[in-house]
């Protein structure tokens, strides 16, 4: 089981950088792509990103 920072860091917001998952590849670890919620698409705040997440 993950916990904190080792899952944040495999974290990639599918409309994020592909240039993170890439690097993320490279050294060896299985990024999670999560996309934002139907419900939060549209009021996404700037700083913090989406509260909640659906993995795809």
């Amino acid at each position: 089981m993950l916990f904190g920072k080792e899952i944040r860091s495999k974290i990639v917001l599918a409309s994020g950088s592909l240039q993170r998952f890439n690097i993320l590849k490279q050294v060896g670890i299985e990024p999670i792509v999560v996309k934002p919620c139907e419900s939060c698409e549209e009021g996404l705040d700037k700083n913090l990103g989406p509260k909640e997440f659906v993995k795809e």
